[in-house]
C-alpha cells in the first residue's frame, strides 16, 4: 500500500492505495527550521500532510492535506520502515486504519503501537 492523496472531494484525505507511481503518491520531506521534524508535501497537489489550520492531531482523526504545514518526526529505519509521528503529540502516528489493504483505506492519527505494520512506512526513490 502507498500513502496516497485523494483530491476528488472538498477535503483532501490521505489514504492507502496500491502503488501506481502517480504524483498523488509522491511526497517530499523537508526539515522544519527550529524543529527536529519534517513537513510532508504532496508532489501532485502541493499540500501538506496533517490537518486544517486551527486544529490539532487527535486520536483516530483522519489525516488530510492542506496548506497548513505540520511537523512530523520519523522513528525507525529503512529496513523495518518508519513511524511518522505527530511532532507535538508523540504518542500519535500515521496509521493505516485497521491495517486494511483495501484501496481507499483512510490514514488516521493512531496511538503508537511500536511496530504494527499498519504504522510502518517505507520510502521508495521516485
Amino acid at each position: 500500500m502507498a500513502m496516497t492523496l485523494d483530491t476528488t472531494g472538498d477535503i483532501h484525505k490521505v489514504q492507502g492505495r496500491a502503488f501506481n507511481g502517480q504524483g498523488s503518491q509522491k511526497w517530499v520531506f523537508t526539515g522544519t527550521e527550529g524543529s527536529m521534524g519534517y513537513t510532508i508535501k504532496n508532489v501532485g497537489s502541493g499540500t501538506y500532510v496533517g490537518f486544517t489550520k486551527g486544529q490539532q492531531a487527535e486520536r483516530d482523526q483522519i489525516v488530510t492535506a492542506s496548506s497548513n504545514t505540520v511537523a512530523h518526526a520519523l522513528i525507525g529505519d529503512a529496513g523495518t520502515g518508519y513511524m511518522i509521528v505527530a511532532n507535538y503529540r508523540p504518542s500519535l502516528v500515521l496509521d493505516l486504519t485497521g491495517g486494511s489493504r483495501t484501496d481507499g483505506t483512510a490514514v488516521k492519527y493512531g496511538e503508537m503501537t511500536w511496530g504494527g505494520p499498519n504504522q510502518r512506512w517505507k520510502f521508495v526513490d521516485a
